[in-house]
């Protein structure tokens, strides 16, 4: 039966030998919360965020990686795993006084610190007022509105330290080797947290190419690792993003202790102890290359691919130290092979499905204030005289029977193989001719560039404002059809208005 009592008594004799890293945490986060405190907001505005203070926070999170490590060097350090796995604690007890160090060390002077701050900032700057250049009196917001704010960015940075320690203690409970313990936790931190706003971009650039300048991306894709960093904190949306990522962080903290509880004394010294971690981190590193190497259209895609091979290899032979033969080494070749070939099949998920479904975005009318709505077409390279057109002084309402149309031909073009496989291995700019003479192309083998632009005068702001743009690449037969289908459209919405 687990004792709390032994658990903290652990995790105090084990504070002692991290002294000097608690003690800069403290100075980090004392300095981070005091400078806080100078945080103001006016009424019915965003807060004036003391950003020198979210400077020595960032800076106090390098020490809490190097502490998350040092903790836990019962898992990559022979002497420390003899003496610590001979004490009459269970291995769940070991883990969880490991995480209480870190908490004495890092976490609850943060919650000291930062709730100092925000009280002060409550205090020293609410229910007051001052007359402005132009006489008028400017107050600053309630101690409810400036409570809320703080509360906001407290989880902000609580979900950032999580985050960390989740990740750096997973990795030190599936590693036995002090090199792998630093660098494998950065990687795949970076990795967890480039990932999804590159698949996101891969997704809805490649395969999409739809922009709406009033859509709010909120997607589950981006909650977790840093990600959370780039939320909006006025928004309502944002506060769940950021406690789904510190419970998503509690997840891996819960899977490191499972992963702690298989290991002993015998396992320690080994680069990588759990073959599926590392491979799951492999594979979520490839992902990220082979994205970006398809969003190059400069001709560089094949060396690039070949330059990251290299450098996948090379790291499994660092992690394989010397058990290494050429068998390896091909087998390492087919293991690349097959990632790719599985991240191919995703592309094409993808393609088929209209970015799976990323594509049906549509303005919010709600945002904007229309006056009359206008469209412009254009279909490079027909044969009809002149291959751009407008009609313009709709409806509002005409909004949506246009991006209707346009996403039947977003389907169209990405349930075309052809499109497919020039889009991800020849790119389909170079089949795009502007001039017959210039690109003496087979009709096969021509897209026409298909855009649309729905635009709106907005009366509130005063100006023309492009509220939804898409492009597409079509064969001529469904080009042709394209541009008929949105000749006919302007009258048909105008008669219905």
């Amino acid at each position: 039966m687990m004792s709390f009592s032994r658990i903290n008594k652990s995790a105090l004799s084990e504070l002692i030998i991290h002294k000097k890293s608690h003690i800069i945490s403290m100075i980090l986060l004392g300095i981070a919360g005091f400078l806080y405190s100078g945080t103001s907001m006016r009424k019915d505005c965003e807060a004036n965020i003391n950003w020198s203070s979210l400077f020595f926070f960032t800076v106090a999170l390098i020490p809490l990686f190097f502490t998350c490590i040092r903790v836990f060097r019962d898992m990559h350090d022979v002497p420390t795993a003899d003496v610590q796995m001979a004490l009459p604690l269970s291995s769940r007890e070991r883990f969880l006084s490991r995480l209480m160090t870190i908490c004495y060390i890092w976490i609850f002077p943060y919650i000291f610190f930062s709730g100092v701050g925000n009280v002060l900032s409550t205090l020293i700057n609410t229910n007051t007022s001052y007359t402005g250049y132009d006489g008028k009196i400017i107050e600053y917001a309630s101690a409810p509105e400036m409570f809320a704010v703080n509360i906001k960015v407290f989880i902000w940075g609580l979900s950032a330290a999580l985050f960390i320690t989740a990740v750096t203690v997973l990795c030190s409970c599936c590693i036995g080797s002090k090199a792998e313990a630093v660098y494998l936790p950065a990687i795949l931190m970076i990795v967890i947290s480039v990932l999804p706003f590159e698949t996101v971009s891969y997704i809805e650039e490649k395969f999409v190419d739809v922009s709406v300048n009033t859509y709010s991306d909120s997607s589950i894709l981006q909650v977790f690792g840093f990600g959370a960093v780039f939320c909006d904190m006025y928004e309502p949306y944002s506060v769940v993003i950021v406690l789904v990522n510190c419970i998503l962080s509690l997840g891996l903290i819960a899977l490191a202790m499972f992963a702690y509880t298989k290991r002993d004394a015998a396992t320690v010294g080994y680069p990588v102890v759990f073959r599926v971690f590392f491979e799951i981190l492999m594979i979520l590193s490839l992902f990220s290359l082979f994205q970006t190497v398809h969003m190059n259209r400069y001709g560089a895609e094949y060396f690039a691919l070949f330059i990251y091979f290299v450098g996948a290899t090379i790291l499994r032979i660092i992690v394989s130290r010397k058990d290494i033969t050429p068998v390896k080494i091909f087998k390492w070749t087919g293991v690349f092979a097959g990632y790719y070939a599985a991240f191919i099949l995703f592309s094409y998920l993808a393609c088929i499905t209209n970015g799976f479904g990323a594509n049906f975005k549509e303005p919010d009318k709600s945002e904007l204030s229309y006056s009359s709505v206008s469209v412009h077409v254009n279909c490079g390279g027909m044969a009809e005289p002149g291959d751009t057109f407008s009609y313009g002084n709709l409806s509002v309402n005409a909004i949506d029977k246009v991006t209707e149309t346009v996403y039947e031909y977003v389907a169209v073009q990405n349930s075309n193989p052809k499109y497919f496989l020039d889009s991800m291995f020849n790119g389909v700019d170079r089949y795009y001719y502007y001039n017959e003479k210039e690109n003496n192309l087979d009709e096969k083998d021509r897209y026409f560039n298909c855009s649309i632009d729905i635009l709106v005068y907005d009366n509130i702001r005063d100006y023309n404002s492009i509220v939804f743009s898409v492009s597409l690449y079509l064969d001529k037969e469904s080009a042709e059809k394209f541009y008929s289908d949105m000749v006919a459209l302007g009258p048909a919405l105008r008669n219905k208005m």
